[in-house]
């Protein structure tokens, strides 16, 4: 029987259960990281417990926990769970994150000093962290990205407030929290792709063109605070990381190649007879694939590519552009270059087998792409 159906009895108050839950009175099963009510409804699932962090009457005592109680301000379970989080984002993962001292500086000391008097900063690093976790203990996978889910939920509505505030004040926060919605939308599809969230199994696609039109939205975030920043760089205490890699012979290999291969993609698209428009935009996107390369790997702005490509470039993606499609796969490999990172890791693997599924069989490419859609596949193994 459905349990909106059953007869009402009795059952222990839910003290933990969800907003929504909350706001009509009905009783929460607590699931994570969408409890049964929502599901059913199809409604978003918030749980506000988390972004409070304060000690409340409804805080489950020591005694109800079943563990000893040595002094008044004892611990509870949630405490010492976001401080293992908090931990590991400190020592873990912000060195995995950083490629220099200054990188470290700025995800180690900086970062966590504005979490701690910021709710949705504090969600969104320990999202981060739980993340991490999930990338690096498979066997927990479905936990930790249940976790990260449910911080990851808190800290985008708890972000989407502030911003809702206006930009006169709170800045660095504000930065601070989109750079790691930035992260986090980055790594989310890349670390559980096809992991199990509940007692269903989130059949995602990975990185795909869907992903970096979202990675895209959340560097437009990051770049009004960073420009905010920068127009009052004396009064901030990380303008140092606004203006400021790790490679291997056979990347470096592969940058050679894909620079090679970009240049002559670059004349072909000039001596083409494509619509005018269309030529001009993927042109200047061969020349961002090209500065990013150039940069590569002291510079590693891979990420930043979303933002940097216009709307009319994506427009020309969804219509199913075949040289815009090609411009994508070179991006994958760019992002390829950087999978020893745990956040892309994947990620340019997965985009490129989104972007040749959307081509189709091969009978169906045209003969003038075929060696090129070949060698991806070569480099990428698929």
């Amino acid at each position: 029987m459905h349990l909106l159906n059953n007869p009402r009895r009795s059952h222990r108050k839910s003290r933990y259960g969800c907003a929504l839950c909350k706001r009509r009175h009905v009783k929460c099963d607590e699931k994570r990281p969408s409890c049964t009510p929502c599901l059913v409804r199809g409604q978003d699932c918030t749980y506000l417990m988390i972004t409070q962090r304060k000690a409340t009457s409804d805080a489950p005592s020591r005694d109800r926990l079943g563990l000893p109680s040595p002094c008044p301000r004892a611990r509870t379970d949630l405490v010492l769970h976001e401080m293992q989080l908090f931990h590991h984002a400190l020592m873990v993962t912000a060195p995995s994150i950083a490629n220099d001292d200054l990188d470290l500086r700025f995800w180690q000391m900086d970062i966590p000093r504005i979490a701690i008097t910021h709710a949705f900063v504090m969600d969104s690093l320990l999202a981060v962290a739980a993340l991490h976790l999930a990338y690096i203990h498979p066997e927990q996978q479905t936990h930790w990205a249940s976790v990260s889910l449910t911080y990851q939920i808190a800290a985008t509505t708890g972000l989407r407030e502030d911003l809702a505030a206006g930009l006169n004040d709170g800045l660095e926060a504000k930065f601070a929290g989109s750079a790691l919605v930035l992260v986090l939308t980055t790594a989310y599809p890349a670390v559980c792709s096809n992991t199990v969230i509940g007692q269903e199994r989130a059949e995602k696609q990975g990185y795909t063109l869907d992903t970096v039109q979202s990675i895209r939205s959340a560097l437009e975030g990051c770049a009004i605070m960073a420009t905010h920043i920068h127009q009052d760089q004396d009064h901030s205490s990380f303008g140092y990381w606004l203006h400021r890699g790790l490679s291997t012979p056979e990347t470096v290999h592969q940058k050679s190649e894909l620079q090679a291969r970009l240049h002559h993609l670059r004349n072909e698209i000039e001596r083409s007879e494509i619509e005018a428009s269309s030529r001009d935009e993927c042109q200047r996107v061969c020349d961002i694939n090209l500065s990013i390369l150039d940069l590569w790997p002291a510079h590693q702005f891979t990420i930043v590519w979303p933002l940097w490509v216009s709307k009319a470039f994506l427009a020309l993606c969804r219509k199913g552009d075949w040289v815009a499609y090609i411009l994508l796969l070179f991006y994958g490999l760019t992002l390829h270059l950087d999978s020893h990172k745990w956040y892309i890791s994947g990620a340019g693997k997965q985009l490129i087998l989104n972007i040749l599924s959307r081509m189709g069989d091969k009978g169906d490419i045209p003969l003038e792409w075929a060696e090129t859609i070949c060698w991806v596949r070569q480099v990428v193994d698929v």
